[in-house]
């Protein structure tokens, strides 16, 4: 939260002359962030989201304050997933919510695609999981948001922190699901402002084919560096994308009780029971 932390009352928003800057910047995060949660319990849909914070004096086209909203999403995301699947971690553990503050840094997020991930910050030394988000859009998109959060809980929940990207991202595409189903349940009341509650489908084989087939070509033919980086790039993002969602979409979450078994469970068992035709949900 920067030191031009905005609010109706601006005089409150001040540095105290009993606070260092820390604990200034540590008060208006928590500010925003209660003033976000109260706000937010009636909202309907995007534009009133965005209406209601302008009334409260927040710019959402500041990255700083849209952090902080987004941290608001996250806490909401981790009540309904408790709620519903009794999965979760205590709010001081949630992950910190960055918007990137120039179009570069956004670009570098798009390609890269990876908008998990952990970082060691300052605080006590402490590592502290991020999300990276490029804007309000993704902030308010229920799906991609619960995906991000469904990585979140595989880092935190998993005992062997090697990370095995296919798996991955089968955790990855079960948060779209357990969003969508519990938008479908009626239990994502709360987050009415999210907007992406359509339920994704995962690209057939045979399209995904075409992309990887055509993607090589292009990688062969191009002759700038970066540029074939980037290419590579996409097309290993597709490749290991495509076989996580493909066995992800077979599951059935009716059948899962302890969520955080699942999100605990080894790569390799988690392979061997859900990279399959028949699920095996023992013990789940």
């Amino acid at each position: 939260m920067p030191e031009n932390f905005e609010g109706k009352n601006k005089e409150e928003n001040l540095p105290q002359q009993s606070e260092t800057p820390e604990e200034f910047l540590a008060r208006a995060e928590r500010e925003l962030m209660d003033k976000a949660k109260e706000t937010t319990e009636n909202i309907k849909n995007k534009d009133e989201f965005i209406q209601v914070f302008e009334k409260e004096g927040i710019d959402l086209n500041k990255p700083e304050n849209l952090g902080g909203v987004g941290g608001v999403v996250a806490s909401g995301i981790n009540v309904l997933f408790e709620r519903k699947y009794r999965v979760s971690v205590s709010e001081d553990k949630l992950p910190i919510v960055i918007v990137p503050d120039t179009d570069i840094e956004k670009t570098i997020i798009g390609d890269i695609n990876v908008p998990f991930s952990l970082k060691v910050p300052t605080e006590k030394g402490r590592a502290v999981s991020t999300i990276h988000m490029r804007g309000l859009n993704d902030i308010l998109n229920g799906n991609y948001f619960c995906e991000e959060m469904a990585h979140f809980y595989r880092d935190y929940f998993k005992v062997d922190k090697n990370q095995e990207e296919i798996t991955g991202e089968f955790f990855g595409f079960l948060g779209k699901k357990m969003w969508q189903k519990a938008v479908k349940d009626g239990d994502a009341k709360d987050l009415k402002f999210l907007v992406d509650i359509k339920e994704q489908k995962v690209d057939s084989k045979k399209k995904a084919l075409k992309m990887l087939k055509e993607l090589k070509a292009k990688i062969e033919s191009e002759k700038d560096g970066t540029a074939r980086e980037r290419l590579e790039q996409e097309r290993k993002d597709i490749l290991i994308h495509q076989r996580g969602y493909e066995y992800a979409d077979k599951v059935d979450l009716d059948k899962i009780k302890d969520w955080k078994k699942l999100f605990s469970m080894p790569d390799a068992e988690v392979r061997k029971r859900f990279f399959t035709n028949k699920p095996d949900y023992s013990d789940l």
